[in-house]
């Protein structure tokens, strides 16, 4: 990362937030008659320090179109469903929650089985309670991109990763050239936060447990539908990094194991419908990833003591269903 990038980002990340627009300036601009355009959904847990600057990220959207928030807590033990209550209130026709009292990770249901129901809009666009958005004309740029790309079922953009202390760490980088059909369906990097997708039922979600990474798996899922455009004129989203993350506080051998479960998750599901094509696509992934792993000596001495034995069995079965292409 150049050091001028590191400068630009570290300032947008620090740019004071204006006050927030009341409910009815926001609505203001709406065009009359038109029904939601935009769902973002939020998916929250113990993010009590953090769950406003999402908020915050996502009422300062200035659209021509509605919009509409949904936020789902999981249960949460400090006041992030306070929080989400109070915005709501404040937000009645824009501001929806999902508030658990009991926690469904630990039950293996992801929260998008309790969100994406819900979503009106033509479109979602995601957002964890831990991140935030710096692009207050993100949402229209998105949706103005898959308006005019009726073969892309996704856009998407670029992403900066910031400590705790809010410095910046990193870029996420996904490819700037997009992604065909055939190449989103091997569940490519794609930037949770930056994603916007059309609004497409997945039947994937009736099956129990589902995979942790279930964003891999939704990539590769809406494959079926479209490809992926990146967009390059929208700011940075912001990924925060900290021991709190679902992904941040996971070590690397742990990172590797939810990665594979979830591709091998994809796989049989592809398998069950019949396609080899595909089925074959993230097999190959799988085992790329085994590969990449084991390069390194010590993830590789850790891997050979610890590999989840249901992973490797998994992939066994696999390989030995997959009949060659005839």
């Amino acid at each position: 990362m150049k050091e001028k990038d590191v400068k630009s980002d570290l300032l947008q990340a620090s740019v004071p937030r204006k006050a927030l627009p009341t409910e009815e300036q926001i609505k203001s601009t709406w065009r009359k008659g038109v029904s939601c355009k935009v769902s973002i959904v939020c998916h929250t847990y113990n993010h009590e320090s953090f769950i406003e600057q999402a908020l915050a990220g996502f009422l300062i959207q200035r659209t021509e179109f509605p919009f509409e928030i949904i936020v789902h807590d999981d249960a949460s033990t400090d006041n992030t469903a306070r929080i989400i209550e109070r915005y709501r209130a404040a937000y009645p026709d824009i501001v929806r929650s999902v508030l658990q009292t009991k926690n469904q990770y630990r039950l293996g249901v992801r929260p998008p089985c309790f969100t994406f129901p819900l979503a009106r809009g033509d479109y979602i666009a995601l957002c964890e309670g831990d991140d935030y958005w710096l692009d207050e004309h993100k949402l229209s740029k998105q949706a103005a991109v898959l308006d005019q790309s009726p073969s892309a079922v996704m856009c998407y953009h670029d992403a900066i990763r910031v400590s705790q202390e809010g410095r910046v760490v990193g870029r996420s980088e996904p490819s700037r050239a997009g992604y065909n059909a055939s190449q989103l369906a091997s569940a490519p990097f794609i930037p949770t936060l930056t994603r916007m997708f059309r609004n497409k039922p997945v039947h994937w979600l009736d099956r129990r447990p589902l995979p942790i990474a279930l964003d891999i798996v939704l990539t590769s899922y809406f494959s079926r539908h479209g490809g992926a455009v990146y967009v390059n004129d929208i700011a940075p989203a912001v990924y925060r990094v900290h021991d709190g993350g679902m992904w941040s506080r996971r070590g690397t051998v742990e990172r590797l194991r939810t990665t594979l479960d979830a591709v091998l998750f994809i796989a049989a599901r592809y398998q069950e419908e019949g396609d080899t094509r595909a089925t074959r696509l993230l097999l190959t992934r799988a085992v790329s990833e085994l590969i990449g792993a084991v390069g390194t000596a010590i993830i590789g001495k850790v891997l050979m003591r610890r590999f989840s034995e249901r992973l490797k069995a998994r992939l066994k079965r696999l390989l030995v269903r997959l009949k060659p292409d005839s």
